[in-house]
């Protein structure tokens, strides 16, 4: 299975674009990169190297990589990063009963790796072709999301298939050569070895002449249902930009007269096996049952409202299927708990297989997943609020800019409206109206684009310490609008030096430092949002808030003292240790 599913790995990170990038960053840097010359290179580490600056925040090129694949690992993400799917591992999934699942979709790129690793053909189009052609079969979007159970004998199977059309292919390849002298076995031990040397003469004869609608009429005959006019002209470019080489467009020729059995083979594999249908008969549940995400945070497991009830009424009468309200406000997608799942409907969850699905975020971004169905994506609203407040802390520096928060009143009010403590449960927002509510409060932002501000400031290579987090903080001018907010650096700094990578803090921590600092001096502020955190279960995604909902702090793992004092380095070099100490002492 894992040999199937794993793509090579790629030492070029041709697996992440620069769109990935622009959709992993916020805005300003989004606008940057796409004012940049795009056309003339798409080369990631250019881009990266042009930004570094910029990507202070963001860690290494390695660490900013790791986290972009980590952003892009969830099910069908190359229809939302317009990507390949080959350019991702399938997962596999485990249910509450302790059964393996993986995802229905998956099973296309799983197929589509077993046809390229079992038939390993010397062309450079193969895999494009299996490809092109697999990704014809692939269901339209707008059904709901499915899992299929794991059973290594049917990718077994699969390879089974995908041979015995290669060997047909390959006997059909031999025909009308003159043999004489060579026994059969002796024949088919020459061809395994050399096939890719040796041509159907009529296949020659054709691309000599380009005659390539004989060709065309050649394939559509070993695959009359398969084939259509959308391979044709694929084959006609590939063929056209070959090399002028007798050799090389023979031997491409004779691959593409094997593609076209092994093709052949993978459209009915996909036509007639029931596992790569989504509309399927009615089968029953403890053959089949129906399959609903469970999504586990921490402690939190909850599935999404609409999912859970659509698969209860397929198991149902028409007159006894449940009705459930609707999400009321727009772009909301409603969850319900586990807990409660068992309590209210204990004895139709037992005909559901629960998938775990745990949420895995990346370190500056919320986790997407798919929403109600295949066609849409969202992520948590506690992390779109956290990428909104990242946005406005980290990139626009709003809280340098200002001096009394009635200014941007109206953008907290537009937010309002989307982050209220109304939810009984984690819920999501789908990503498009996320994206168009980010446009209407990033507009109100406009308006201080040319204010000036200073920079957070390079950390020394033995990291920085306590003081210098709150000489930073009044550095940037922070104290003016969170007068309390050295007190509050008391509280983040302990758990940003645990969380810290490495036997120093670098200036990424520190730039999560000041942000992490500034969000609690906000909800303290507009608490309105610190209820809602509560609500989606989510205080503990901000280092060092004490939640008055919750009347405790939710990190008190870390002991934390109004006199901290931080460990001394006695390794340390003398003229680090000079920088660091005016950067201790420095009054503003």
């Amino acid at each position: 299975m894992q040999a199937f599913c794993i793509p090579k790995k790629d030492e070029t990170n041709s697996d992440i674009t620069i769109k990935d990038l622009i959709e992993y960053v916020a805005f300003p840097l989004r606008e940057y990169l796409s004012l940049r010359d795009t056309k003339s290179s798409n080369d990631l580490p250019i881009h990266m190297k042009a930004c570094r600056k910029k990507f202070r925040m963001y860690g290494t090129d390695e660490e900013l990589i790791e986290n972009l694949r980590k952003f892009k690992d969830f099910p069908e993400c190359y229809r939302f990063f317009n990507d390949s799917p080959m350019n991702r591992a399938p997962k596999v999934f485990e249910s509450l009963k302790g059964e393996k699942y993986i995802h229905r979709i998956d099973l296309y790129p799983i197929l589509e790796n077993i046809a390229v690793n079992t038939i390993m053909l010397p062309s450079p189009v193969f895999a494009k072709i299996i490809n092109h052609y697999i990704q014809r079969y692939y269901p339209k979007h707008h059904t709901n999301v499915q899992f299929v159970k794991f059973r290594p004998e049917m990718f077994e199977e699969y390879k089974k298939e995908i041979w015995k059309a290669y060997l047909t292919a390959f006997e059909n390849v031999c025909v009308g050569w003159e043999t004489s002298g060579v026994t059969d076995r002796q024949m088919d031990g020459n061809l395994r070895e050399n096939w890719h040397e040796q041509v159907h003469e009529q296949i020659v004869e054709f691309i000599k002449k380009g005659e390539y609608r004989k060709i065309d009429k050649i394939f559509a005959e070993i695959d009359p249902i398969g084939y259509n006019e959308d391979d044709s002209r694929y084959y006609m470019n590939s063929y056209r930009s070959m090399p002028p080489m007798l050799r090389k467009e023979m031997r491409d020729a004779s691959v593409i007269y094997v593609q076209t059995h092994i093709k052949r083979a993978l459209g009915t594999l996909m036509r007639e096996r029931n596992e790569f249908h989504f509309f399927k008969p009615f089968v029953d549940p403890m053959i089949d049952p129906p399959t609903v995400r469970l999504f586990e945070d921490k402690d939190e497991q909850y599935v999404i409202k609409s999912e859970f009830f659509d698969s209860i009424n397929l198991l149902l009468p028409l007159i006894d299927r449940i009705l459930f309200e609707e999400d009321r406000d727009v772009g909301i997608i409603s969850t319900i708990s586990l807990t409660d799942i068992m309590e209210f409907y204990g004895d139709h969850a037992k005909k559901i297989e629960f998938i775990r699905y745990p949420i895995t975020r990346p370190k500056h971004k919320g986790a997407y997943v798919q929403g109600r169905n295949r066609r849409t994506f969202c992520v948590l609203i506690a992390d779109a609020f956290l990428e909104c407040m990242k946005f406005l802390i980290s990139h626009c520096q709003i809280f340098q800019k200002i001096k009394d928060f009635n200014v941007i009143q109206i953008v907290f009010d537009e937010m309002e409206k989307v982050f209220h403590a109304d939810f009984d449960y984690p819920c999501f927002f789908d990503l498009q109206f996320f994206k168009v509510m980010k446009n209407n409060v990033f507009a109100g932002m406009r308006i201080f684009d040319n204010t000036p501000v200073r920079e957070i400031r390079d950390v020394p290579p033995d990291g920085f310490s306590l003081k210098m987090l709150q000489n930073e903080l009044q550095y940037l001018g922070l104290l003016k609008l969170f007068p309390g907010i050295e007190e509050q650096a008391k509280r983040v700094f302990p758990e940003i030096e645990k969380r810290k990578n490495g036997e120093f803090l670098r200036t990424w921590d520190l730039f999560e430092a000041i942000e992490h600092c500034q969000l609690i001096g906000f909800l303290e502020k507009f608490p309105i949002f610190a209820v809602f955190m509560h609500s989606q279960k989510a205080c503990h995604m901000i280092m060092g808030l004490q939640c008055v909902e919750c009347n405790e702090n939710w990190h008190d793992e870390f002991e934390i003292t109004r006199n901290y004092k931080e460990t001394e380095n006695p390794f340390r070099k003398i003229n680090i240790k000079k920088e660091k100490d005016e950067r201790e002492r420095e009054i503003i």
